[in-house]
């Protein structure tokens, strides 16, 4: 009897310990939780050291240790510490985790600020290696190769970006921004109506818009770096009749009543491509494939009008 009473004795004692060291442990895993949620409330308050402190509090064996370094690391770029925000990705490098495309696109940035360009593009390289779909990373590629001037590489990156996120705004913009100052300008005018279309800021939209018009005006300059845009011919026509400006004159009539420069040379465009049919499936041009069907198809449906009071409903034009 005593050793059966010894042994439920035991049992018991066992349990005991094992449900408090559970109860511990959960203690403690609220505890690191809340100070994740508290470093991340010290930034908001701009409080970087307190945050920085909070981080590093959390231990390696806990769930939300890669969250904290992770925070930790964004930390550190915000408050100038590039060094050792870089320091902290190299040991998130090999980290599995739902956020690691983050990991790669804020590291590069940590090292650009070191002024660590081709080290920045490597690691992007390598984030886009391991995450293939996720389109900031080519994004950021692309603007990092812009300022290096190396735009016909950054198109292709801006490109890639769209190919997985069609609705990328900035990846259309930044596309019509490179076409422009190559003398592009009906691919400059596709891709920054298709921007104001797919924005739902209606700051951004009126932005656009007015950058639509210097480049309907011709007001813009053009600075060609020999880029090679696919079919270079293909709207070399369209082209020609929008250097001379033939769509603003005060007797082409604009079907959005707008009688801005940007949608009466817009018109012109869509007519011209309606009225030439100039798309193929064969020719695998990304302004031909990306814009030209839906552009083409939205004159034809004579929607056009409505498209553009579609981008420009909530930028409080009063015309609109």
């Amino acid at each position: 009897m005593n050793v059966k009473h010894t042994f439920f004795r035991i049992l018991f004692l066992g349990m005991f310990v094992s449900s408090q060291t559970y109860a511990q442990k959960q203690a403690q895993a609220e505890n690191f939780a809340d100070s994740l949620y508290s470093g991340l409330r010290d930034i908001n308050k701009e409080l970087y050291e307190s945050a920085i402190r909070k981080f590093q509090s959390v231990p390696v064996y806990d769930t939300m240790y890669v969250r904290a370094q992770h925070e930790l690391a964004l930390t550190y770029i915000r408050s100038g510490k590039f060094n050792e925000a870089c320091a902290v990705f190299d040991t998130l490098r090999y980290a599995e985790t739902d956020f690691g495309n983050n990991i790669y696109a804020a590291w590069s940035i940590a090292l650009d600020s070191l002024n660590k360009k081709e080290e920045a593009l490597a690691i992007l390289d390598t984030g886009i290696s391991h995450y293939p779909h996720q389109y900031l990373l080519y994004y950021s590629k692309a603007v990092y190769l812009q300022a290096m001037e190396q735009y016909e590489q950054a198109m292709k990156e801006f490109q890639n970006a769209i190919m997985y996120a069609p609705g990328h705004v900035n990846s259309h913009i930044q596309l019509g921004l490179i076409a422009a100052q190559e003398g592009q300008y009906t691919r400059a005018m596709l891709s920054l109506m298709y921007a104001a279309l797919m924005s739902s800021n209606p700051q951004l939209t009126l932005e656009i818009f007015y950058y639509m018009d210097l480049v309907a005006d011709l007001n813009i300059e053009v600075t060609k770096h020999n880029v090679s845009f696919g079919d270079d011919a293909l709207f070399t026509d369209i082209d020609l009749i929008f250097e001379r400006q033939i769509a603003l004159n005060k007797k082409v009539h604009d079907a959005s009543k707008l009688n801005l420069s940007s949608t009466k040379q817009f018109q012109m465009i869509c007519e011209a491509l309606a009225t030439h049919d100039i798309y193929t499936k064969d020719n695998q041009d990304f302004w031909l494939q990306m814009y030209v069907p839906m552009f083409t198809n939205i004159f034809i449906a004579q929607a056009h009008a409505g498209m553009i009071y579609f981008c420009l409903q909530d930028g409080q034009v009063s015309s609109v």
